[in-house]
């Protein structure tokens, strides 16, 4: 804060001033030390007083003009701050850098005018940051009376109604925007010119040399890029962008080339969904229960299962659930409406699992680093588990001792007393009848005689398909070996889990350029799901090939240990 006294010195310095002045000085300063010490007026006021000394010098204020002001800069302040408050969608606003972020107000002509005009842009539900509500207005108050630019905004709220409930529709105030509707004589001739454009633009009549109907489109961008790209919705740099923007060509499709890379990759996959498909059939020809796949999306799903779908319709059914393994912990039970989508098992199949009990197979993977020489199941894998003790302790009626031997997790009497449990029991309750339980088992191309799964180490189970107890087999195709003698040639210079993220190999970008219908995009480059299905093409073909060759075993079992 610079005190009152330096002010006017400085003042005292630059100019030869009258009497008379200095007397009006002394008051005005005089009053504002008053307010500042009862703290009406805020410390980071010096730009804002120093415009009005000046004004006070060059003898645009009156003696009553000068007198006021200090009083309106408070009450313009209490004014905004008090409605903002009320508001249910105000703007995100410092109370206590008001001063600095709203100078233009308390420097304006018409303090408590212009004050009013900024409420009344938020109540009228315009979407103007704090930092734009001075270009927005400062057009408007050059080229019109407050009681006028009051009527203009009224009306402009009234328009605004009509795109209510309608995502990225509307408009964004630029410079453009906002100088045609300040200067225009005719507001309602403006109103039904930006109708009128946007009208031509959705037949296809977008003309890019007019301005107006250029920058009416700039809504759509702001939000759409910056939901792909980041960065503040409405900015300079983005509006610079968006003027940039070039015609776009013609859309044009481009095709996958996998490298020599992603082609022996894809035969290692090849190989292990080999070894799970395997499996199934010997669990299929032992079994007279039947036996329901899980690919838990998206490894499961995308590198096992669905290269398989042709081997599997017939014989299986297939699902594709999602449990997702990053942001879990031990105690996760799959429940919660991820993007719209619930986590865990719908009624129906709940239902089914509950009248049919059929074995219920599970397959995913995870990373190579923990775990060595133990059978490696996924955190999601483990929360699938989880899922299944909730449906065993209704199956048992809560009697723990039914079902806490046949492969349980370590934790079960820690699962039990937490919160998702007991979500998920009243959840799944009214759907699944008291009977027999299922057996938890877990199963691997290498099978050994412990198991990680999730945060866990325990012996593992391994599934026997001449048990007819319905069983959950944890599964993970991936074959972590990469060296020795008996390696198989498909997995020689290959890597376990390394489709994993495929978006780290191929990435689809959005381009974005104007065209006849105003805003338009095209897709840059081969998409990640191109990727993916090309590479599952080449992983279905290799299944293909070593099955006619007879090189995986019969069990889809190529070690034990």
């Amino acid at each position: 804060m610079v005190p009152i006294e330096t002010e006017i010195e400085h003042l005292r310095q630059r100019a030869q001033i009258p009497a008379r002045v200095w007397q009006q000085l002394d008051q005005m300063a005089s009053e504002i030390e008053c307010l500042r010490s009862a703290g009406e007026l805020g410390d980071n006021t010096s730009g804002i007083l120093s415009h009005w000394f000046d004004e006070l010098v060059a003898g645009r204020l009156t003696e009553e003009q000068a007198r006021a002001i200090p009083g309106q800069l408070v009450a313009a302040k209490d004014l905004m701050l008090s409605a903002f408050a009320e508001m249910e969608r105000g703007p995100e606003v410092d109370k206590d850098n008001l001063y600095n972020s709203l100078a233009f107000v308390f420097k304006s002509s018409d303090i408590t005018g212009v004050a009013r005009l900024v409420v009344q842009v938020y109540q009228i539900g315009l979407r103007i940051d704090i930092d734009q509500i001075e270009p927005f207005l400062n057009p408007f108050l050059h080229h019109n009376s407050i009681g006028e630019i009051a009527r203009r905004l009224d009306r402009l709220g009234q328009w605004m109604t009509q795109f209510e409930g309608r995502n990225y529709e509307g408009v964004m105030f630029t410079p453009v925007v906002t100088r045609y509707l300040a200067e225009h004589s005719d507001f309602d001739a403006a109103l039904a010119e930006f109708d009128r454009l946007r009208a031509e633009t959705l037949k296809g009549q977008f003309r890019l040399d007019n301005e107006l109907q250029r920058d009416l489109e700039f809504l759509r961008f702001a939000h759409l890029n910056a939901n792909l790209n980041g960065g503040r919705r409405g900015g300079d740099e983005q509006y610079a962008a968006f003027k940039s923007l070039p015609v776009l060509p013609p859309a044009s499709q481009e095709t996958v080339e996998l490298s020599e890379q992603h082609l022996a990759q894809a035969k290692r996959y090849g190989f292990q969904a080999a070894c799970f498909l395997q499996f199934l059939r010997h669990f299929r020809d032992k079994t007279s229960r039947p036996i329901v796949v899980v690919g838990n999306d998206r490894y499961g799903r995308q590198w096992v299962v669905e290269p398989l779908q042709d081997y599997l319709k017939d014989d299986f059914t297939l699902r594709y659930d999602r449990v997702r393994s990053h942001t879990s912990f031990r105690l996760r039970v799959p429940h919660e409406v991820e993007n719209k989508v619930r986590a865990g098992f719908p009624q129906d199949f709940v239902r089914e699992l509950s009248e049919k009990m059929p074995h219920v197979v599970i397959v995913d993977a995870r990373n190579p680093v923990r775990g060595p020489g133990m059978m490696k199941m996924s955190r999601g894998g483990r929360d699938y588990v989880n899922w299944f003790m909730v449906f065993n302790d209704i199956r048992a009626e809560g009697d723990i001792s039914k079902y806490e031997h046949d492969g349980a997790i370590p934790h079960l009497s820690e699962l039990r007393k937490w919160y998702e449990f007991d979500v998920v029991r009243r959840l799944i309750k009214p759907w699944v009848k008291p009977g027999p339980t299922y057996k938890i088992t877990h199963w691997a191309p290498e099978l050994k005689e412990y198991v990680m799964l999730g945060d866990f180490a325990m012996r593992a189970e391994h599934p026997d398909p001449a048990d007819d107890k319905p069983q959950v087999v944890m599964s993970n195709a991936d074959i972590y070996k990469t060296e020795g003698d008996d390696l198989y040639e498909t997995l020689q210079g290959t890597q376990p889990y390394y489709f994993d993220g495929p978006e780290q190999y191929v990435k689809e970008t959005v381009e974005f350029g104007f065209g006849e219908y105003g805003l338009e995009t095209r897709v840059k480059g081969p998409t990640t799901d191109e990727f993916v299905a090309r590479v599952q093409q080449e992983i279905t073909a290799e299944v293909g090939r070593l099955l006619q060759s007879n090189v995986v075993p019969t069990d889809g079992v190529i070690e034990r240990s």
